[in-house]
């Protein structure tokens, strides 16, 4: 099984085609997922309720997720990275600096270090992003300098999960892609035949 937004999905096999995101986590979040760090309001919005939330938004489709933290929480701190944001309730402040780094107290998230060098207490960081890191794409999935380790099947670490195209590593080309894609989509059928 795998989630997908809120959605969850059963399969024998996955492809993983996701690509590469520009931007990386950021600093210290991903050693936080779990503790303190989350991407999915829906899914953990309800271990925060009453608290102190900070969200950081990349594109103005997710606020219908701050709408809905901002329902359960005490205050929400909005670092949204577009412009125009939408109206919010009094418990939303949209903040005009920049969440640099995430800040480890014991074993759980204590706070967000700020581009101004201020440090914002708060209970979780919410992660609205049109991409996550691909180490909590699939927990245990194996990793090479950035990109999602494969043998030449285009299988990965785990059984019968194959990745292909930019999300493996470079060359960043159609071309490479394509032929990656014909490759793990022959893996997963043999995958599937020999475990039926």
């Amino acid at each position: 099984m795998m989630a997908a937004g809120a959605e969850v999905y059963e399969a024998k096999t996955i492809i993983l085609a996701t690509g590469v995101a520009a931007v990386g986590p950021l600093p210290g979040e991903t050693e936080l997922v779990g503790n303190g760090v989350s991407y999915c309001a829906t899914c953990d919005g309800n271990l925060y309720r009453g608290k102190t939330i900070a969200v950081v938004c990349n594109a103005k489709r997710f606020e219908h997720e701050v709408e809905f933290l901002a329902s359960i929480a005490d205050k929400v701190y909005l670092f949204a990275q577009y412009k125009d944001t939408g109206k919010f309730g009094d418990n939303v402040i949209v903040m005009e600096d920049r969440v640099r780094e995430v800040v480890r107290g014991g074993f759980r998230l204590s706070s967000v270090r700020l581009s101004s060098g201020e440090d914002l207490a708060v209970d979780g960081l919410f992660c609205l992003r049109d991409s996550i890191s691909l180490a909590t794409l699939l927990p245990g999935l194996a990793t090479e300098n950035g990109h999602i380790a494969v043998d030449r099947s285009m299988a990965t670490n785990m059984r019968g999960c194959f990745a292909a195209g930019d999300c493996t590593g470079r060359p960043y080309q159609y071309v490479k892609a394509a032929g990656e894609g014909n490759v793990a989509a022959h893996s997963a059928i043999e995958f599937l035949a020999e475990n039926k």
